[in-house]
């Protein structure tokens, strides 16, 4: 009820203007002077022969401010929309000019929704007056009784029509109020049921994306478990599998180890009557192994005796190195002389050619003793050759690469 005391007190403070045509005048009012929003005087300062327009606009305010974008329901009308026009016009008889009076009134009631809701209200008047002086057509309306109305002229009956038309638009929009405020009532009480279901649907919501998540994982886990079972039935499977290979090799090991136990037993008999011929054979080769053990011994002690033998031979053939290693310090000596001596004759030789080249060039005669002088120096160059590739063989033979025989006395000392 507070709410609705409260839409009727802003729809009776809405101003409703009333504008005319030169805006000499605006009227404004409550809805305790709605029955007065047209009098029966016209304005003493506007020409009687100016067209009067009034129009009036009022607007209900919402319902309710705060129940946006809620969806039709039945308890949400429809839009309704009221408009009622009427007009009226006469010429006047008793005027020397035509005069024409019309009246349009038109009111919208508009209920989109129950955060929407609209009436207007609009009134033309068009009722110019005869110039002059006052008519019988300017008189003052009494009431809306009829009353007086004989002596008024066409523009009262106008007028009076018009109040008629007013309190019917009046009664209208009464009864639209009403229907508002019913309507206002019936979305107050829907409201909190649809905050309620909105509040369950939210939770609905938030269930059902819990559910589906959960779901979801669930189908996960069963799809892993499912992948988790296939293994598990491969690997049992194979384990049954290699289960029946076990036994069956368990089987075959088993009749191959009966088979081997049986050969091992044939073996073992044979084996102690070959332990017999083997202990009567061991005596025979024990016996025979003693024999050649002392064969061996007497083989050892002739051995040894060799063995002292070549002990002194080796004694012997350290003297005959000592000797060597003498001769071989002799014949470095002479190695180290024929060296000097080679030494010697190579400066010689080269002093000789060279005053035989200087001969040569200075002197043409004497030729054939050169040539023999020259063939001499030859022959000892040769023989110097000689004894030089025999000292050379004696280094070798120092170094022990070959061990010839030794030359005898004579030739050694002719080649020196």
């Amino acid at each position: 009820m507070s709410r609705q005391g409260s839409v009727q007190e802003q729809v009776e403070e809405r101003a409703i203007a009333v504008e005319t045509s030169h805006g000499n005048s605006v009227h404004s009012y409550h809805n305790s002077g709605l029955s007065n929003f047209i009098t029966n005087k016209t304005p003493p300062d506007l020409p009687s022969h100016d067209r009067k327009s009034r129009k009036i606009l009022m607007t209900l305010p919402d319902v309710v401010p705060d129940a946006a974008d809620i969806p039709a329901s039945p308890y949400t009308p429809r839009k309704q929309s009221v408009t009622s026009t009427s007009t009226y016009s006469q010429s006047a008889q008793s005027s020397p000019r035509p005069d024409r009076s019309s009246a349009n009134i038109t009111i919208i009631t508009n209920v989109a929704t129950p955060k929407t809701m609209m009436t207007t209200m609009e009134v033309n008047l068009d009722t110019p007056s005869s110039a002059g002086t006052a008519t019988p057509d300017a008189s003052p309306w009494i009431g809306g009784t009829g009353l007086g109305s004989t002596g008024l002229g066409k523009s009262g009956r106008v007028i009076e029509r018009l109040m008629a038309e007013n309190d019917r638009l009046r009664r209208e929009i009464k009864a639209e109020i009403t229907k508002r405020e019913e309507l206002g009532r019936a979305v107050s009480t829907a409201k909190p049921k649809l905050e309620k279901l909105e509040a369950e649907n939210a939770r609905l919501v938030n269930i059902k994306g819990m559910d589906d998540g959960i779901i979801r994982r669930r189908e996960r886990k069963i799809e892993e478990m499912r992948v988790e079972l296939e293994v598990e039935r491969k690997k049992r499977e194979e384990a049954e599998r290699r289960a029946s290979e076990a036994e069956r090799d368990r089987d075959e090991t088993a009749e191959v180890g009966r088979k081997e136990l049986a050969m091992v037993r044939e073996e073992a008999r044979h084996a102690s009557v070959h332990a017999e011929i083997l202990q009567t054979s061991h005596g025979q080769l024990a016996k025979e192994y003693r024999q050649r053990i002392a064969g061996l011994n007497k083989s050892l002690r002739d051995l040894e005796g060799q063995k002292e033998e070549d002990r002194k031979r080796l004694a012997r053939l350290d003297v005959v190195a000592g000797q060597m290693r003498g001769e071989t310090e002799r014949m470095k000596k002479m190695h180290s002389d024929l060296i000097g001596v080679w030494q010697k004759f190579e400066s010689a030789k080269n002093l000789e050619v060279e005053s035989i080249e200087d001969g040569a060039r200075k002197m043409s005669v004497g030729l054939a003793e050169k040539e023999e002088e020259t063939l001499k120096l030859a022959e000892d160059m040769v023989e110097v050759m000689g004894r030089m590739k025999w000292v050379i063989n004696l280094d070798s033979l120092e170094r022990g690469a070959h061990s010839p025989p030794l030359s005898p006395e004579g030739d050694s000392t002719q080649k020196v």
